[in-house]
């Protein structure tokens, strides 16, 4: 008897944490947007959609939106402009997608095409990316390579579920300089120029990245946070090289403290160099 009711309490408990996740899902306003409405990031779109369990905005008003919000790359964004384009919208997450199908060659295999979508989850409300993944096919037919690529859509969906349910609020972090006339930011003693890497030289991603380094007062990368994005392994490069500097920390009143810095990188494609 017993153990007939510790199963009838662990299924109901199972249940109720089912459902309760399943409507904080559905209560989440989600704008699917593309970046260049290729054949593969439409028909990506379409088959998102068919997902009922996620609130999607609908396409065409996030469309007209988006064109009036006079964004040239949504891939792209920066915090401030996800916030604002999330307040435009109405949608707490951005579902943003870049892809494409491209001809490929190479000695082993003279002739096949690769297709490609990386997708990203935005918190519209906090200014945060909180997922980014690429999937990619191949095949000697365009046709079947983007069915294939497709096909891995389904793999994404656990993914998004997992992303937009509401997570607690970052720390606040160390304390910063106090505000003083002779305040100094911390500097880099040689700056270091990221690589380019082989992935984003691959898609041919050219984006600027935006990072803001909060620099101890011992002259140590404390954190790195990114406030303008792209994925295709462009983060990671300015991570390292931010972490790879020797740092002179910022001072106030002539003392050392952890003090903050903002980064800009601009990244072009090789092909255009």
């Amino acid at each position: 008897m017993k153990s007939q009711s510790y199963i009838t309490i662990s299924v109901s408990l199972f249940v109720l944490a089912f459902s309760a996740l399943h409507g904080s899902i559905s209560a989440q306003r989600i704008a699917i947007l593309t970046h260049q409405n290729t054949g593969v990031e439409t028909r990506s779109r379409e088959k998102l959609r068919k997902h009922e369990e996620f609130r999607f905005l609908d396409d065409q008003m996030s469309d007209s939106v988006l064109a009036s919000a006079g964004l040239t790359d949504v891939s792209n964004l920066s915090s401030e402009e996800s916030k604002t384009l999330g307040s435009a919208l109405g949608a707490r997450f951005l579902v943003v997608l870049r892809g494409d199908t491209f001809r490929r060659r190479t000695f082993e295999n003279p002739k096949f095409f690769e297709s490609f979508l990386s997708v990203a989850v935005v918190d519209a409300k906090r200014g945060t990316r909180v997922f980014w993944g690429l999937f990619t096919s191949e095949d000697p037919d365009a046709t079947v390579s983007e069915k294939l690529l497709l096909e891995k859509i389904g793999n994404f969906v656990t993914t998004l579920k997992e992303s937009v349910v509401d997570s607690p609020e970052p720390g606040a972090g160390p304390s910063l300089c106090a505000e003083a006339q002779d305040h100094r930011p911390p500097l880099p003693f040689k700056r270091i120029s990221p690589s380019y890497p082989s992935q984003a030289n691959r898609y041919s991603i050219a984006a600027t990245i935006d990072a803001e380094a909060t620099i101890g007062a011992d002259g140590k990368v404390f954190d790195v946070r990114f406030l303008r994005w792209a994925g295709f392994g462009l983060e990671e490069s300015v991570e390292s090289t931010i972490r790879a500097m020797n740092w002179r920390a910022g001072d106030s009143g002539g003392k050392p403290c952890t003090a903050k810095i903002l980064l800009r990188y601009n990244f072009q494609d090789l092909e255009d160099n």
